[in-house]
């Protein structure tokens, strides 16, 4: 893997984890009643309760994927690199697709089964997203 696209894939996730990691802190913080009254008033706050701990661990899975794969010097199959890439990349895809419809729709209407599939397996196997940020950087790590 090249520098270049080392310090860029890390500068990214780290700049995603660090909102998700100030949210999902804010979120563990506060009682319920004060999550539960954020998310019916504000669309993000309820994009955040949604995606924000599945982020922040699929983002540290990318952080730590890509060190060890940098500090290691591995080189990866080119057939297991492709596969790692699309099952990563099919994973915020629907990461994506279960916080479109609440933004596009609002906090009352947006739900929808990305959004019902991506909050339970946020609280019931969060790190399974963990497994999915390795396989991303996986997926972009030097072929053989």
């Amino acid at each position: 893997m090249k520098t270049s696209t080392f310090v860029g894939n890390l500068i990214f996730w780290i700049a995603a984890a660090i909102p998700c990691g100030m949210f999902t802190s804010w979120y563990y913080s506060v009682g319920a009643e004060a999550v539960q009254a954020a998310s019916a008033e504000s669309v993000w706050a309820l994009v955040g309760t949604i995606a924000g701990v599945p982020a922040l661990l699929y983002a540290i899975g990318a952080i730590i994927g890509l060190v060890v794969i940098k500090v290691g010097g591995f080189r990866v199959n080119q057939s297991l690199k492709s596969h790692a890439f699309i099952v990563a990349s099919l994973v915020l895809a629907l990461m994506v697709a279960a916080v479109v419809p609440v933004i596009a729709m609002g906090t009352g209407a947006g739900l929808s089964l990305p959004t019902l599939l991506i909050s339970y397996a946020g609280v019931f196997a969060p790190l399974i997203f963990l497994v999915f940020g390795a396989l991303y950087a996986i997926g972009i790590a030097p072929a053989k």
